[in-house]
């Protein structure tokens, strides 16, 4: 093998799909969830969320833990970068 690294095409396949479109299965997010971080994407604070879609900002607090889970990431702007990359929201 003269010191070349092989990977079996099973590990060939996976990653070359992980690689294609990692946005495609949209990190498991519901449909408010995308909702939640299109407005974080917009800037929107936890209260102005609450507000704009009705529900208290508790509520809008625990959609945004949910989203940051998801997504793997700790904080909002890591959020709103990954979706900005993935081309997660429109």
């Amino acid at each position: 093998m003269a010191g070349q690294s092989k990977l079996s095409s099973e590990a060939t396949q996976v990653l070359i799909q992980e690689m294609r479109s990692p946005s495609a299965r949209d990190y498991d997010l519901t449909a408010r969830e995308k909702e939640i971080l299109k407005l974080m994407v917009d800037g929107l604070p936890n209260t102005e969320i609450a507000d704009k879609l009705g529900v208290s900002p508790s509520t809008a607090k625990f959609h945004v833990s949910n989203v940051l889970s998801k997504l793997g990431v700790a904080s909002r702007t890591e959020a709103v970068s990954l979706a900005l990359k993935q081309k997660l929201v429109k």
